[in-house]
């Protein structure tokens, strides 16, 4: 749960305000360990899976 809420203008068309969003979410998120070792890498331009299921059709 958020512990307080802000109002911040933002516009994604003219590029205004998107720094100050993006410090203030990450500001928000837990700290954690890495997932993986920083010497672990990939070439993959899919690197994270995708949010829906693959779906195979014949």
């Amino acid at each position: 749960m958020l512990n307080h809420a802000e109002v911040m203008k933002v516009s994604a068309t003219k590029r205004l305000g998107l720094d100050e969003l993006r410090g203030e979410l990450i500001s928000m998120l837990p700290q954690r360990p890495p997932d993986y070792p920083e010497e672990q890498v990939t070439d993959s331009t899919n690197a994270t899976p995708p949010l829906t299921p693959s779906v195979n059709r014949a």
